[in-house]
């Protein structure tokens, strides 16, 4: 998903708008009932470790549809990507022999064999990961790491974000200077690293955050005269505008692995932040909010369910290593009923006792994993991983309640007052 110094620089984190996100798809089984290796919790709900050395730290940015989970985790010489399963624990991911230079895994594919992420220098925890930082993959399972754009300065920023579900399409950002002409990029094996550019073609400011299981849709933010917009490419289309409104800003933060529902956020004014979701049928409309800003990092398959973040304005942003204990993880069920995430969890069985789950990052593509990252009873932070055996509980009590009062609700739960703009594909 997953995005988080008072968060990357604030104003950075602003204009890139860059939250986490990462798509899955369908593949093979999802590993379930994996023992509790924080020793807390019921059996589907599972605190997933950190790498040896340093401070106790990890976080989950992303899961595969067979049970592989991705993120970042503190170690001796810093922050280290990592990838962990039930049979393996967690792996570091490094760079190669003698290459230095902190890492984060920001995604991951549906058969879990390409990780994208980005490496460089100082890491600042969340998906935005080191900086200055390279965009960087790690196929095969994680063995060896090819560096995906051209690096031609020493402040030079990019990171890939999003993975399609067999790695045949990476997508992130790069600049050329730190702060300057960010472009949104695709990468594939066979044409190597590809710029998407922007609506006006002159200062290449765009970002993409997310790619469908397919690679045939990729979402992200583009510049316009009236600020940044929430976009989508595909091959057919080229760039397309979700929000062609003239106030404020939107950014797509993901899409569903299906590629059917885009997530994401936009502002109207300085002190509000909203979550939006967007499909070909009903456009972008806004999702319910708990707090002053929530954000909608992911969906699965067919937008079923959506996962979130909320927080007070202004949000205080963790330092290094700092838990976000302002930060609300939710979900929107398939009736766009917002819960926090710890209730619905707890409504649907499961058992974490001791924790506060702090942020979540990603949800599989059928909707039964959800990962984050949380307080554990020890105090520190660590990436979860929570099972969902029966999904829609909560939902179908939403759905119960919907019929009782004669309440008929679109996909989404409301339009904009026509400050969105339908699909135009």
């Amino acid at each position: 998903m997953m995005k988080n110094v008072q968060k990357f620089l604030v104003g950075l984190a602003c204009l890139l708008a860059v939250c986490f996100c990462t798509p899955h798809a369908a593949a093979e089984p999802l590993i379930v009932c994996a023992p509790n290796v924080s020793g807390t919790g019921s059996v589907n709900f599972l605190g997933i470790g950190d790498l040896a050395g340093g401070e106790v730290a990890s976080y989950a940015t992303a899961v595969s549809d067979n049970g592989f989970v991705v993120g970042a985790s503190q170690t001796d010489d810093g922050w280290r990507a990592f990838r962990w399963s039930q049979p393996t624990g967690m792996v570091r991911l490094d760079l190669g022999e003698g290459v230095g230079g902190e890492t984060a895994a920001h995604a991951i594919s549906a058969d879990g064999g390409t990780v994208a992420g980005a490496a460089g220098g100082t890491f600042i925890p969340g998906p935005i990961g080191p900086n200055p930082l390279r965009a960087v993959s790690w196929p095969n399972g994680g063995s060896g790491a090819n560096y995906l754009e051209p690096s031609l300065y020493d402040d030079n920023l990019a990171a890939a974000t999003g993975v399609s579900n067999d790695g045949g399409f990476i997508v992130g950002f790069s600049n050329s200077h730190l702060f300057s002409e960010t472009e949104a990029f695709l990468w594939t094996p066979s044409e190597g690293y590809r710029g998407l550019g922007d609506p006006g073609g002159d200062v290449r400011f765009s970002n993409a955050y997310g790619v469908s299981d397919d690679g045939a849709e990729i979402v992200g933010a583009a510049k316009t005269p009236a600020g940044a917009r929430a976009c989508r490419w595909s091959e057919i289309t080229g760039l397309v505008l979700l929000d062609d409104s003239s106030l404020g800003w939107s950014v797509a933060e993901n899409v569903s692995p299906d590629g059917s529902t885009i997530v994401g956020r936009y502002s109207h004014d300085p002190y509000h932040e909203h979550a939006f979701c967007w499909t070909k049928a009903e456009g972008m409309v806004q999702l319910e909010g708990l707090q002053e800003r929530t954000i909608a990092v992911a969906a699965s398959n067919g937008g079923n369910l959506i996962v979130g973040n909320s927080s007070p304005f202004p949000a205080l942003i963790p330092l290094p290593g700092e838990p976000p204990l302002d930060f609300v993880p939710v979900v929107w069920d398939s009736y766009r009923q917002l819960h926090r995430l710890d209730e619905f969890l707890e409504a649907n069985g499961l058992d974490f006792t001791g924790w506060t789950l702090t942020r979540v990052f990603d949800i599989s593509s059928d909707g039964t994993v959800i990962v984050g990252e949380g307080i554990n009873p020890d105090g520190n932070q660590e990436a979860f991983m929570a099972v969902i055996p029966e999904p829609f509980t909560v939902t179908l009590l939403a759905i119960g309640a919907a019929s009782l009062l004669g309440h008929k609700r679109g996909f989404c739960e409301q339009p904009v007052k026509n400050r969105f703009s339908k699909d135009r594909s």
